[in-house]
């Protein structure tokens, strides 16, 4: 099946400008900024001469500076005229070519994390931070107050002495619950919990030493580094060795959607998609189901025993009916001051606790999984591929995904890890 396509050729010279950038970089970016069906490569000639009698080569360094160019774009037929037209005010000085291009096969590898794409491009700049002496409460107030759960920790000299997560703060600073759970309480639930951590300072709890990332190293290589260490964030720094930002997992998924092609329109136009991954294929197969039927006391004894955040609701052939978190549970628990640290953090098994608080496990035994369930939950097929698992993350603002089979059957669970594990196992 042939392909109705136009080969546009620019003959134009290295010296030739468009909006104080050089012509040739005006001009890839702006069939980039298509987002169509469409390549364009740049040619640097050794040696040309022009109509107005000027000439270029190499072999004398005055005349070397005006060197001809070749840009050459192959874009589809019916898209030709409208790009020219925007071309032609930008041309300058040059001669401009329109041939037909009869194409038999067109096939484009995809890539979810450009190459091109450096950290500095994709990091969030000017992240706040702690120093040494900065007492552990406020640190954990700060990273309440923020959509990040890790600040980098300054020594004097400006340089990053460690990094303080969620993790540190639950493990060396004794704080009961995530950040998520503990900005759900009331302020006095809050501040009661955080008690114990009130005398430490960041330089007691913080990891170090840190793994950081330059800021023009490449995107690629900050997720192969970020899966391989198991990290979810990472101070940037510039060569000087200062703080210049953060990369988080968010950042490298927002830089995905924005820098995507429409993938879909491509297909549209008979572009085979190679190395189109699929969520089936890099889902985690996690069963944590429970029943409809399931008491609250079951569920909440699975999610701690199993140090698991949440669990799928499932019916007896295994369709998926709803999701249950523990944010759904702590309203159920809240009022009991004993079961806030120890059942969240393991201090008691659930039997333990029950002893203490025969009122309360009667009260949870008596509700189910059914009537507690978040029941409009996204999901998506597994045969989706990752990208659009990566883009309906990203605008819905979501850490994971449930995934369904045609049939509504529970499969698993995609996380933001898991695309980032695919990408690199794509990528060598």
């Amino acid at each position: 099946m042939s392909m109705d396509y136009k080969m546009i050729t620019i003959f134009t010279s290295e010296d030739r400008t468009w909006n104080g950038k050089p012509l040739y970089e005006a001009v890839l970016n702006y069939i980039k900024g298509l987002r169509t069906a469409a390549r364009c490569t740049v040619w640097r000639g050794l040696a040309g001469c022009y109509e107005n009698g000027e000439i270029a080569t190499q072999k004398l360094l005055e005349l070397s500076y005006n060197m001809p160019l070749k840009i050459e774009i192959i874009i589809p037929g019916s898209e030709a005229e409208a790009v020219l037209t925007s071309l032609d005010p930008m041309i300058t000085d040059g001669i401009v070519a329109v041939n037909d291009l009869n194409i038999r096969s067109f096939k484009s590898s995809k890539r979810l994390v450009p190459g091109y794409l450096k950290v500095k491009e994709v990091m969030t700049s000017s992240p706040k931070t702690a120093s040494l002496d900065t007492p552990v409460r406020e640190i954990a107030d700060l990273l309440l107050a923020s959509a990040f759960k890790g600040i980098p920790v300054m020594d004097p000299n400006h340089h990053v002495a460690g990094i303080i997560t969620q993790q540190d703060l639950i493990q060396k600073g004794n704080m009961p619950m995530r950040l998520g759970l503990l900005a759900r309480l009331e302020p006095g639930q809050r501040k009661e919990l955080l008690k114990p951590n009130s005398s430490q300072k960041a330089r007691e709890i913080m990891t170090h030493p840190v793994i950081t990332i330059k800021e023009e190293q490449h995107l690629s290589e900050a997720v192969r580094l970020m899966v391989q260490r198991k990290l979810k964030r990472i101070p940037v720094i510039n060569e000087q060795g200062t703080l210049v930002g953060m990369l988080s997992r968010v950042d490298i998924f927002h830089s995905m959607t924005q820098s995507a092609p429409g993938w879909a329109h491509l297909e549209e136009r008979n572009i085979v998609i190679t190395n189109n991954t699929s969520v089936k294929e890099i889902m985690t197969r996690e069963m944590n189901t429970v029943k409809p039927e399931t008491p609250i006391s079951e569920v909440i004894e699975k999610i701690c025993s199993d140090d698991i955040q949440r669990a799928a609701v499932v019916d007896n052939q295994g369709r998926f009916l709803g999701l249950i978190s523990d944010f759904d549970l702590l309203p159920f628990i809240s009022n009991y001051p004993l079961t806030i640290w120890d059942l969240f953090v393991s201090k008691l098994t659930f039997s333990e606790a029950g002893r203490k608080n025969k009122e309360l496990v009667d009260h949870l035994k008596a509700k189910t999984a059914a009537e507690i369930m978040q029941k409009n939950i996204i999901t998506i097929l597994e045969d989706a591929t990752a990208d659009e698992a990566v883009q309906l993350m990203t605008e819905k603002e979501l850490k994971r995904l449930p995934v369904i089979d045609n049939n509504g059957n529970f499969k698993g669970m995609i996380s933001r890890d898991s695309v980032l594990r695919a990408l690199i196992k794509d990528e060598g």
